[in-house]
């Protein structure tokens, strides 16, 4: 019996995922891990990222490493402090998404699927002069947890083999 909660411990170990954006909550009170560009008034305060009157996009950017083929799940908050005048979108390889601007903090859940070794994430933030400010934090990317049919069939064989072995003990 230890021997099977033993395994489905280790299961579940071994199906947390991390976050594959590095400073995804700008808790190192900068932009560490971040390609920054465009973007007149960028600044990390109170462990997020605030862009705001900047003329066209800020971008803030970073590669991943991916497996093609794999589904990930992305999320990330954002904050507009005003309405008209601020556009935000969010990119893989450079495939735009927007998003509608909020006066409080929304979460953005969404996901894609790898297609290479490496994958570009982007999010574009703009504001017009006098407009508002955007803030930007949570960003995570995690692998979706979709087990393999190889890793199935080996934790089948796993289970037949400690239900053998646990009744040739007791026989």
């Amino acid at each position: 019996m230890n021997k099977i909660i033993c395994l489905i411990a280790c299961l579940f170990a071994m199906s947390a995922n991390a976050n594959l954006l590095t400073n995804g909550d700008f808790s190192t009170g900068d932009l560490s891990g971040w390609d920054l560009s465009g973007g007149e008034y960028s600044q990390v305060e109170s462990g997020f990222f605030r862009e705001y009157d900047n003329s066209g996009w800020a971008i803030l950017s970073q590669d991943i490493f991916t497996v093609s083929g794999q589904t990930y799940d992305i999320s990330f908050d954002t904050f507009a402090s005003q309405v008209a005048g601020n556009d935000f979108a969010w990119a893989i390889d450079g495939v735009l998404t927007t998003i509608s601007a909020t006066v409080s903090w929304a979460t953005n859940i969404d996901t894609f699927i790898g297609t290479g070794a490496s994958t570009n994430i982007a999010f574009y933030m703009a504001t017009d002069p006098g407009t508002g400010t955007w803030r930007f934090d949570n960003a995570s990317v995690t692998a979706a947890d979709v087990p393999e049919p190889g890793t199935l069939a080996l934790l089948g064989l796993g289970l037949a083999g400690l239900g053998f072995s646990q009744k040739k003990k007791n026989s």
